[in-house]
């Protein structure tokens, strides 16, 4: 007859119930969730308003009255810096050019810094003005109540 051993205490492999499998290591798709992630980035991007007064450090002088509105696209926006520099559009631009790249029919948005000086503003309205501008509109903030 056939022996049977008994495996307890003697330090053998006992009885094994079920396969010796691996497991395979889980792999996780990811594809879907970077596009999820791609598609909120370009969602937030594209919705994003951007302040160009914020991003020059100029600080617009307040007012009671007047608008305080974001210029229109069909506006040019000519900044002048507390040091009397000029920017028009955000591409820095000498006083004596202004004349060439304006034309009469042109918006135009002043905003100046409030630490400019009052001279320097002057002068440049004496240069815009020959330029017949169809309006010129002087940018502000909101004055506290």
């Amino acid at each position: 007859m056939g022996s049977f051993r008994c495996c307890f205490g003697s330090g053998e492999a006992g009885v094994k119930f079920g396969r010796d499998r691996r497991r395979a290591p889980a792999l996780v798709d990811l594809t879907a969730l970077i596009d999820v992630v791609f598609l909120l980035l370009l969602f937030f991007v594209v919705t994003a308003s951007f302040d160009a007064t914020r991003s020059l450090g100029i600080d617009l002088p307040e007012a009671k009255a007047g608008s305080t509105k974001a210029t229109q696209p069909d506006v040019y926006v000519l900044t002048m810096l507390e040091d009397a520099s000029l920017l028009l559009d955000g591409e820095p631009i000498a006083l004596e050019d202004l004349s060439h790249r304006l034309r009469s029919d042109s918006t135009v948005r002043l905003e100046a810094d409030e630490d400019t000086h009052h001279g320097e503003i002057v002068r440049l309205l004496d240069v815009l003005q020959p330029l017949r501008l169809k309006a010129l509109r002087i940018a502000v903030k909101e004055a506290n109540p």
